[in-house]
């Protein structure tokens, strides 16, 4: 039996595609028992729980005592819950530093044999460079609750090959025992339909004018830390080149309202859900993926990202960011921000399929199983 251990995270499209879609796959394809236990916050349980299980029917939803200073208290419920299963879990992967530690807790009282850190980035990097906590307590606990992510738990998946030397240079890491593994897309990406009519129908629904280029930004833009980098480039870009225009997959927000003021019927904002988002980017030539040069995003891995090839589109990048500004370059799957064309060109259904094809290699989850059993195997010995 393994079990997927989160805590903190809230229901998303993202926790959807990284979290309650890997469990489901995990358990379809590697013939194990596969449980997600999800500590989440106490504000808007019981709706929260419902999104959770209405992708995860088997998951095991917790509520998170009150204050993120209390989050080890949380491990007596942890306990119960596994001493309640009639078969020991040989392994509790946690997804971040919290839940890890709370598998490593469990581990010490003998109710599982291994631990996984599912590393999502440079934690203590982000507590740091964008303010997530406001209390002394934490933001001086952090690093070291990460050192022991990393150093004490039995395996280690990456989602970058950035990450892993972040590991080195922070915490003294020694490889060997790590995977790094992407993070991959939402299976139902895998079945998109990238042809002629599929696109125009994308296209109509967007309403833009079918002759220009149409650049896509999907994700909130809300309090975003990149704001102004996003912003100059799109102001150069729209200036240069009159016909191009920008769909957000996002909620109005004062910065696309001021921009749509600015160049008139060439800016729209369209707030979908999640599974709604590949019939609007197919319809798009290019996606945004625009980061200040900070470490959390030197390691990171936006599942954006491949999101985005795996709808046939090309991307538009900040330099270092994670593995992905590489594969820009050497597979030309797009462009670095620093270094665009002078004319974006609209892509062909041939640039479109080449997108998708390199998506469902690189990002798919199929494409790691090997990985996961590996993984699985190796730990159970313990």
């Amino acid at each position: 039996m393994v079990i997927y251990l989160s805590f903190g995270d809230q229901p998303s499209g993202v926790y959807k595609s990284q979290v309650t879609d890997f469990v489901n796959f995990l358990e379809a394809e590697s013939g194990h028992n596969v449980w997600l236990v999800a500590f989440i916050s106490i504000r808007g349980f019981f709706n929260n729980r419902q999104q959770i299980r209405q992708h995860a029917p088997q998951a095991i939803v917790l509520p998170m005592l009150p204050k993120l200073r209390n989050w080890r208290m949380n491990r007596f419920l942890l306990f119960v819950i596994l001493r309640l299963q009639s078969k020991r879990p040989q392994l509790i992967m946690g997804r971040n530093v919290l839940a890890t530690l709370l598998a490593l807790e469990a581990k010490k009282k003998g109710l599982t044999n291994s631990v996984l850190f599912d590393g999502r980035g440079a934690i203590s990097a982000e507590w740091k460079e964008y303010s997530v906590v406001q209390d002394p307590y934490l933001e001086a606990s952090i690093k070291n609750w990460e050192k022991q992510a990393v150093l004490e738990t039995d395996w280690r998946i990456a989602v970058s090959n950035q990450l892993v030397r972040f590991w080195q240079s922070e915490f003294v890491y020694q490889k060997g025992k790590e995977s790094v593994i992407p993070c991959t897309i939402d299976q139902s990406y895998s079945r998109v339909l990238i042809n002629t009519s599929q696109i125009d129908a994308a296209r109509k629904k967007i309403g833009f004018p079918t002759t220009g280029v149409t650049l896509v930004y999907s994700g909130s833009v809300a309090g975003w830390q990149s704001g102004n980098l996003l912003s100059s480039l799109l102001e150069q870009l729209l200036n240069n080149q009159p016909e191009l225009q920008v769909l957000f997959l996002s909620k109005e927000t004062p910065f696309i309202s001021s921009l749509a003021n600015n160049y008139p019927n060439r800016i729209k904002a369209c707030f979908v859900a999640p599974e709604e988002v590949p019939s609007y980017l197919l319809g798009c030539d290019y996606g945004l993926l625009i980061r200040e040069d900070t470490v959390t995003n030197q390691v990171a891995a936006p599942v954006k990202f491949a999101e985005y090839l795996a709808c046939g589109l090309k991307v538009l990048i900040s330099p270092n960011l994670g593995d992905y500004s590489g594969y820009v370059s050497e597979e030309k799957l797009g462009f670095l921000s620093d270094s665009l064309p002078p004319i974006l060109q609209k892509l062909s259904l041939e640039d479109k399929t080449r997108m998708q094809a390199f998506a469902l290699e690189k990002f798919s989850k199929s494409r790691y199983l090997t990985d996961y059993l590996q993984i699985i195997q190796q730990t159970s010995i313990h």
